[in-house]
């Protein structure tokens, strides 16, 4: 474990894959970081992940150990592009977790007809 760190986007350049092995997600701020750093994903096949990122990362079963190591050597290999992937992943997350994107699709909801909101 690194501890404190300040400056994450300088940090989480060093690295050559993100790897979320999650259960359950609610709404992975990590995995949006990564995306927008431009590092490529890969990430447990579970529905909050695969609705959010959709096409744009590398998917793997928590409970098939052999299939994930061959994703993984296959990355190793080239034999999977995760460079051109996570050039899709930031351009994804460009358009969908910018701050003012999201406080839009708030306001949208919440100006919808029957929330009671009166503005």
């Amino acid at each position: 474990m690194m501890g404190r760190i300040d400056d994450m986007a300088k940090v989480i350049q060093n690295y050559d894959l993100f790897i979320m092995p999650s259960k359950y997600e609610g709404f992975p701020l990590s995995v949006f970081e990564a995306m927008a750093a431009g590092l490529p994903l890969m990430l447990s096949d579970i529905e909050p992940l695969t609705s959010i990122v959709k096409e744009n990362a590398i998917y793997f079963q928590l409970d098939n150990a052999r299939k994930t190591a061959d994703q993984i050597m296959g990355i190793q290999q080239n034999t999977i592009d995760i460079k051109e992937m996570a050039v899709k992943a930031k351009a994804h997350a460009d358009i969908t977790v910018r701050r003012d994107i999201y406080i839009k699709e708030l306001l949208d909801i919440y100006n919808q007809p029957g929330t009671g909101n009166t503005n």
